[in-house]
């Protein structure tokens, strides 16, 4: 069983030479004060150091289809007036059309029949048809940052392409290309911004570790990026977490921390490397696909030619 809060707090405090506390939180003792900080701090840090398997989790979101709507758009000017209606319609949609530019998107909808673009339009037309598509998608409230390569398609079996820098994404929406079967993304404002914006209603997963490593208690999982009761515990071990702790405080105070240090850093290397189950390497220059082949088949006298 994991030690609470005040348990770990407690503890280290009795072998750093100071006063344990009977609480942690509520205290104003500033030696209290500080260890909180530093074991809020230690936290915060660790969970930037590796992709701990109790802080990453799978999110799975599902996009919209396209809405149509007319409009009339005005040659040189951003403001498509004229609309049968902007029901559905929001800042961020992409919105295509005679008389569009490419990856036009709504910069404020004005009212329940004008919008304006963040680009002005390129020719002049009275009831156009104009198709607005969801780009943005908003990630999960504790999201911290995505697992590389695990971003997919689920619905069309592609794996999706990124995250693209902002050099490669201005590349996207202003060169001369061909946008290909599969999906591009990056992470912009906070959101997850597909290209092309999908036209229809497909299913998207990832895996990304999470800002929290706090577990309230009673709770399995992490809930919080902050510790804010003395009865929290975390999804860290209890040795490394009093060591970092004692590192930490040594530290902030300037006096010797070799030692702890040294420590605190093994401990981490081994909590890293026993977090997860590690596959099996082969020394063998060929490498199986991912799909049924030769290889799949069982030994014996098959035909496969």
């Amino acid at each position: 069983m994991a030690r609470t809060l005040l348990q770990l707090v407690s503890d280290v405090s009795q072998e750093i030479g100071i006063t344990a506390p009977n609480a942690v939180t509520g205290s104003a003792d500033t030696n209290v004060l500080q260890l909180l900080a530093l074991y809020n701090r230690l936290g915060a840090d660790l969970i930037q150091e590796y992709e701990w398997r109790r802080a990453t989790f799978i999110e799975t979101f599902a996009t919209s289809d396209s809405i149509t709507k007319t409009g009339d758009p005005t040659i040189d000017s951003a403001v498509i007036s004229g609309m049968n209606n902007t029901t559905s319609l929001v800042a961020g949609m992409q919105v295509s059309g005679t008389g569009i530019p490419a990856f036009a998107l709504i910069e404020s909808v004005d009212s329940a029949s004008q919008i304006t673009l963040d680009m002005v339009a390129t020719a002049t037309g009275n009831d156009v048809t104009l198709t607005f598509s969801t780009q943005d998608f908003s990630l999960p409230t504790d999201f911290d940052r995505m697992v590389p390569q695990t971003n997919w398609n689920r619905s069309q079996h592609w794996k999706n392409l990124g995250a693209k820098s902002a050099q490669e994404w201005e590349w996207l929406n202003g060169g001369a290309i061909s946008t290909a079967p599969r999906y591009r993304y990056r992470i912009v404002g906070n959101k997850l911004r597909l290209f092309p914006a999908p036209a229809d209603v497909l299913n998207f997963a990832y895996e990304y570790v999470s800002q929290y490593w706090v577990i309230a208690s009673g709770g399995a999982n992490p809930t919080k990026s902050r510790t804010t009761a003395d009865t929290d515990t975390c999804i860290f071990n209890d040795s490394l977490m009093a060591w970092g702790l004692k590192f930490y405080w040594l530290r902030a105070n300037k006096l010797d921390f070799a030692t702890e240090e040294a420590v605190f850093l093994d401990l981490l290397s081994k909590a890293k490397a026993g977090d997860d189950d590690n596959p099996t390497l082969s020394l063998s220059s060929h490498r199986g696909g991912f799909l049924i082949n030769e290889g799949s088949v069982p030994e014996g006298s098959w035909d496969l030619s």
